[in-house]
């Protein structure tokens, strides 16, 4: 039980009369100030039984919502008493536990409660941003009726409440299903999983020398290379960068919101398309699926980002290595990351042949400063250099202005993948 301002008030002047009173010795005085305190002590009386009968208990809605979207308190109050309960004020607070946002946000509502009576009603509370959302200070409140006292009655709350990163759809589906039926080659003279004989070439430098057709090469008296198609499985890997290192902003515009959002809907594409993909990542702890396909998987997929943090020990780099062997043969690899390590081109170079294409998805700053803008130039021309293409990210920005992300990724790859493999720049 507490005060309100109005008892506080009023008791602060009951003993201002008293005191008067007994310097004054005014009788008049004197019953004001008792008629104070008599009206003290009734209210504080009364303010005893106002939450008998009364009882309520709180659940979410749902569990799960969408960044950006809402989620809500559901109350269930009833009034088993003769008399009517009110004003009655219910109240919670949320607040996210993932992703530093700033303050938390509190909703209240008042109402009355007749006798014998039963009501439902909620709270809404905004998810500006994927992660873990807690539900504190659920409490209900209520007043005597000339509102002097308070009384406060704790309620149980409810287990969190996920807010889901959101999963933009990139590109034309119908698109994408085509490419995953007739599926995709890219030339390369090094042959791995899933790579057919395409043919015989003149040699340029840099190509395997194991690779030498030397029936050709004798026959027309220059070196000559076998040639690999490296066929698409309808497979798409996604690799995220969550390393604590490569974090740039704070909050809801840091980096590692943008490239969630990236891994999300490249998952959620490749889904609607008809494909398959994996995904892995390190941050505060590992997350890892398997290559499957459907509604299911993606949904498991966004549970997991929901709550990750970017405090990973491991780069891009160290990651690909680690998980090289889950990248099935033939599959469209995207490499997502804030990072500007031109050394991931080596460990590109490493899987280049087990793979159909790979595609960097380099989160960069919107407007970046002179120093950033030549490490992120110079990580482009590295990564580019060992056959993937570049995407740049803004940070904050919005994906559905990148077309490469979307259904046409393959064709892409597609029109890149002999220019990469003959010495051509991408």
């Amino acid at each position: 039980m507490s005060w309100t301002r109005t008892g506080k008030l009023v008791a602060v002047a009951t003993f201002f009369l008293f005191v008067i009173a007994v310097m004054n010795e005014s009788a008049p005085v004197y019953v004001l100030g008792s008629a104070g305190l008599f009206l003290l002590i009734a209210c504080w009386l009364l303010s005893r039984s106002t939450l008998h009968g009364l009882s309520c208990a709180v659940e979410l809605a749902q569990t799960t919502a969408i960044a950006g979207g809402r989620i809500s308190l559901v109350w269930r109050l009833r009034n088993d008493s003769t008399g009517t309960r009110g004003p009655v004020v219910i109240a919670a607070r949320a607040e996210n536990k993932t992703v530093a946002i700033g303050a938390t946000e509190q909703q209240r509502l008042i109402l009355v409660i007749r006798p014998e009576e039963q009501l439902i009603c909620r709270l809404d509370f905004t998810c500006p941003a994927r992660g873990r959302y807690s539900l504190s200070d659920i409490h209900l409140q209520i007043e005597d009726p000339l509102g002097l006292f308070r009384r406060n009655l704790a309620v149980a709350g409810p287990p969190d409440a996920l807010a889901l990163p959101p999963a933009d759809h990139l590109g034309n589906h119908r698109t994408g299903r085509r490419l995953l039926s007739r599926g995709g080659r890219r030339r390369s003279t090094r042959a791995g999983e899933g790579a057919d004989f395409h043919g015989v070439r003149e040699y340029v430098p840099g190509d395997d020398l194991r690779r030498v057709h030397w029936k050709t090469t004798a026959r027309t008296g220059e070196l000559a290379v076998r040639e690999f198609e490296q066929t698409w499985s309808g497979t798409v890997a996604i690799l995220l960068d969550l390393s604590q290192a490569a974090v740039r902003g704070r909050g809801a515009e840091a980096t590692t919101e943008t490239g969630i959002r990236a891994a999300a809907s490249l998952a959620r594409t490749a889904q609607m398309s008809g494909g398959a993909f994996m995904f892995a990542t390190r941050g505060d702890r590992r997350l890892a699926l398997p290559v499957e396909r459907g509604e299911a998987h993606l949904h498991r997929l966004l549970v997991g980002l929901a709550d990750i943090r970017a405090e990973g020990p491991l780069s891009l780099g160290q990651l690909l290595r680690a998980e090289a062997q889950t990248i099935g043969a033939g599959s469209v690899l995207f490499l997502i990351t804030p990072a500007t390590d031109r050394t991931l081109a080596d460990d590109i170079a490493g899987v280049a042949s087990r793979v159909a294409q790979v595609i960097v998805v380099a989160v960069t700053e919107p407007e970046p400063e002179e120093q950033q803008l030549r490490a992120e130039t110079a990580f482009t021309r590295a990564v580019r250099s060992a056959g993937a293409i570049v995407v740049p990210a803004p940070r904050g920005g919005a994906l559905e202005s990148l077309p490469l992300l979307g259904g046409d990724w393959l064709s892409r790859a597609r029109r890149v993948g002999t220019a990469v493999t003959t010495g051509g720049a991408v």
